[in-house]
């Protein structure tokens, strides 16, 4: 009998504290079913921006590439600026443009830090600067 008892009793706690862990433990498995949601969430998330970005760059490139290739048949020469207007970058058809020489490509560098506008006639200097202000308002959507 009292052994019967003591086992009953011993049995009945054990039964307690594990009907205490299964709760515990269904909200722990919940907090890592959700946790592991969030993380594929983001993961996904980062992965579509990434695609989203070489997408766009590729198509700004083919873009770059057809107006190149309509310029370089309607134009005699091209020039590359940079954000300081200075001119960038080889320009064989510039350097012949110009005349300064019919040599190669060493020459075609050699224009490179050169500002733009320092080719401009002063007529066209302020012409040429309502020009870029105009094409920056209309960037910024102003």
């Amino acid at each position: 009998g009292i052994v019967h008892v003591k086992q009953h009793l011993y049995f009945a706690s054990q039964v307690k504290e594990m009907e205490m862990e299964v709760p515990l433990l269904v909200v722990m498995q919940c907090a890592q079913v959700v946790m592991n949601c969030i993380v594929v969430y983001m993961l996904r998330l980062f992965i579509v921006q990434r695609f989203r970005a070489q997408l766009e760059t590729k198509a700004f490139a083919s873009e770059a590439s057809g107006v190149k290739g309509l310029l370089s048949v309607l134009c005699d020469a091209q020039v590359q600026l940079g954000p300081d207007l200075c001119i960038t970058g080889s320009h064989k058809g510039l350097v012949q443009l110009l005349t300064l020489s019919h040599e190669s490509q060493a020459d075609s560098k050699k224009l490179n830090s050169y500002h733009f506008s320092d080719f401009l006639s002063e007529d066209d200097k302020p012409r040429f600067k309502m020009f870029l202000e105009s094409t920056v308002q209309l960037a910024q959507g102003e």
